[in-house]
């Protein structure tokens, strides 16, 4: 049985998969929804325009009212 923050990542995912182009990838762990890693592109006309940033993202079972802990992986 998923619970409340599960049910609310997987909405989360589908909005992400439909409305993001590709400047944003966004996953789940395999085993475990609540661990995602990411990449993102530096958005146009700011320093980090041409960057690709490679993220994971720690949800708790609170979330969407605690956000997630978000680390950029060099």
């Amino acid at each position: 049985m998923s619970t409340a923050a599960q049910r609310r990542l997987l909405k989360d995912l589908q909005r992400i998969q439909k409305e993001s182009g590709d400047d944003i990838i966004a996953t789940p762990q395999k085993n475990n929804l609540l661990k995602w890693t990411a990449t993102i592109e530096g958005a146009d006309g700011t320093p980090w325009e041409g960057g690709l940033f490679q993220l994971k993202l720690d949800f708790s079972e609170k979330y969407p009212n605690k956000p997630p802990l978000i680390k950029f992986i060099s």
